[in-house]
């Protein structure tokens, strides 16, 4: 499981004061980090709401779907959904075979271990990322969240110059 992976990497490192932070399923194991033991300062959320979290989701076979065209070369309708989330999948250099591990590794998190969660944590989405638009519900769980939407989607919010700043202030 990745956040037993990353669990054991911060003791093996020794880290006391250290910050967490992820985007998209990142955050998934973000949060899964918090719930299993780890202990940052604070922690940022990028592009994760709260439906992905407590359930599964009808997206994860469309992760899928792309992730296995990619592997296997096949071409993906434009305009698709799995077109669109293979090119990011490119464009940002991610390895499809590691994400589909990363699917893999996906373990539903109740509510109740969200409210126990102390850890200050910054929950951010982009205004037109309606795939995860529950994110202001995930920051209402967290009993020290504060929920921020900044210009762009699921991939280019992440270029937003409002993102970087609320992030640098939020840690600073």
């Amino acid at each position: 499981m990745l956040a037993d992976d990353g669990l054991a990497l911060i003791d093996r490192l020794g880290l006391d004061e250290y910050d967490l932070g992820g985007v998209s399923l990142g955050g998934q194991v973000v949060l899964r980090m918090l719930v299993r033991g780890a202990r940052p300062r604070r922690a940022v959320l990028v592009g994760q709401g709260i439906d992905t979290i407590t359930a599964a989701t009808g997206r994860t076979g469309t992760y899928r779907a792309a992730m296995t065209a990619i592997i296997d070369g096949q071409p993906l309708a434009p305009g698709t959904p799995e077109a669109n989330l293979a090119y990011w999948v490119g464009r940002l250099g991610n390895d499809p075979q590691a994400l589909l591990h990363v699917l893999d590794s996906r373990v539903a998190t109740a509510r109740d271990a969200l409210r126990e969660l102390a850890c200050p944590t910054l929950v951010a989405l982009g205004e037109q990322d309606h795939d995860h638009a529950s994110a202001d519900e995930l920051a209402a769980a967290l009993p020290d969240a504060r929920f921020l939407r900044v210009p762009g989607d699921h991939f280019t919010s992440l270029a937003a110059p409002e993102l970087r700043t609320a992030i640098a202030a939020f840690l600073g």
